[in-house]
């Protein structure tokens, strides 16, 4: 069964846990919690969690590529996750790749064609680095895929209404991807994630009618975690894409 907020492809099981499985992330919960979380999310997809690999998540823009010999790295601690990396790419049957998330957009990619997928875990300083736009060039360069073939979903990310930024990033953003993805709301100045990665997409020649935008805010909707909204009360979620044969 397809997610509620998100696209169903074939061939390929993407997800995204949701505040009632329970904290993701291994950073902020204890260890063997998180494990049997993500067990228990996992076994409601017919998945097991041995099948994982994590990125360690440093808001920063490198793209690893993994296989089976990656199978089980950071899947029930922080051992083993790929160091310094936000975005992992396969084409490796079973192997599940994921990321954690609580405001910071997940993005899946898939071709049909190579029998390829991707997942990113993209905040503004990875956006702005051009994450989504390298893991485009990374899956063209280890898979032949070619950009226009490429599906991509845009997961549940805060929407502009919740998220004001500083001068700084607000200035850096419009010198990037121009002032549309700026939105003014009084006094404060809010960044639009999901626009700046269409932007950034765009720029890596994938068209618009490939791209499937967020179905929900985190911040809006509270079934989901928000760092935004929660603070130190946050439950990470796990992201995930899998090539089922």
């Amino acid at each position: 069964m397809p997610h509620r907020f998100l696209p169903e492809w074939d061939g390929v099981i993407l997800a995204l846990s949701e505040r009632s499985h329970g904290g993701m992330s291994f950073n902020r919960h204890k260890r063997s919690e998180v494990a049997q979380n993500r067990r228990n999310f996992l076994s409601e997809l017919g998945l097991e969690l041995a099948n994982c690999v994590g990125a360690e998540l440093v808001h920063g823009d490198r793209v690893a590529f993994v296989d089976a010999s990656n199978r089980g790295g950071g899947a029930t601690g922080r051992d083993g996750r790929i160091p310094k990396t936000d975005a992992l790419i396969t084409a490796q049957p079973g192997l599940i790749l994921t990321t954690t998330h609580a405001d910071c957009a997940p993005i899946y990619f898939h071709s049909a064609r190579r029998r390829a997928v991707g997942l990113a875990h993209a905040g503004w300083r990875g956006i702005l680095a051009g994450l989504p736009c390298k893991v485009v060039e990374a899956m063209n360069a280890h898979f032949g895929c070619a950009p226009d073939e490429l599906k991509i979903a845009i997961g549940p990310t805060i929407c502009v209404e919740h998220y004001p930024v500083g001068l700084e990033v607000a200035d850096a953003f419009k010198e990037h991807f121009g002032p549309e993805v700026l939105v003014r709301f009084g006094n404060r100045v809010h960044l639009d994630l999901a626009r700046a990665i269409l932007r950034d997409l765009a720029s890596a020649g994938v068209p618009a009618l490939n791209i499937a935008l967020p179905m929900a805010c985190t911040y809006c909707e509270t079934s989901l975690s928000s760092w935004r909204r929660d603070g130190k009360a946050t439950l990470p979620m796990l992201a995930l894409i899998v090539l089922t044969a």
